[in-house]
């Protein structure tokens, strides 16, 4: 069984929102659960939503466990994950948060480490842009010298992000109703960009390809 464990010790910068997306992309697919580790259960909450609404029945025994935690790693919790992946927003306070989680694990750890950065918007001004791309750069400077695995891709904005999973009455990886696509094209962009995430993810586990039906 794989494991894939989110943490960082800053709140708001995704670490549920993305578990749960990983969780919505998979289980049509894969045999995938998810475990809350932290004490306000919203991981616990999107995973019984997602019981309901979807009408899944998650396996006892999966291939692939997901676990949200509170922030800091338990010893147990980063010792077994074959996958840390530390969600941060790209201010410098974001940054210096990581630092400080990233600078209580071990090497073996960071050796297993992703970070993942989310964006202010889908669809950032040239000013915003910049200052992503500066602290991009400083993010991946940091990577280096701190030998963390590495980056994945980008994605949007945390509360983006919820509205984006929280919206739909199917899964919106394989049916994204048509109103909203003409409405708004941020929903093509929120669907590549966590697809890239993912498929990242899928090839640094060394997962088996499955052939998934295009939103």
């Amino acid at each position: 069984m794989k494991r894939i464990v989110f943490g960082n010790i800053k709140g708001g910068v995704g670490k549920t929102t993305m578990a749960t997306a990983f969780v919505e992309r998979w289980y049509p697919y894969r045999k995938v659960a998810g475990r809350d580790d932290d004490s306000q259960g919203s991981f616990g909450e999107a995973l019984d939503l997602i019981r309901e609404v979807r009408g899944v029945s998650f396996p006892e025994q999966p291939d692939i466990l997901i676990i949200d935690t509170r922030g800091e790693l338990g010893s147990i919790q980063a010792d077994s994950a074959d996958l840390i992946i530390c969600p941060t927003g790209l201010s410098q306070v974001d940054i210096n948060a990581l630092a400080k989680f990233i600078g209580k694990c071990d090497e073996s750890q960071r050796a297993r480490m992703a970070i993942l950065p989310n964006k202010s918007k889908i669809t950032p001004s040239k000013m915003l842009i910049n200052q992503h791309q500066e602290a991009m750069d400083i993010l991946r400077a940091f990577v280096e010298e701190e030998g963390v695995l590495h980056i994945l891709p980008p994605v949007s904005q945390r509360e983006l992000l919820q509205e984006f999973l929280q919206i739909f009455d199917e899964n919106p990886f394989q049916t994204v109703p048509e109103k909203y696509l003409k409405r708004d094209q941020s929903f093509h962009n929120m669907i590549a960009e966590l697809t890239a995430v993912i498929d990242e993810v899928e090839e640094m586990l060394e997962l088996p390809k499955i052939a998934v039906e295009a939103a």
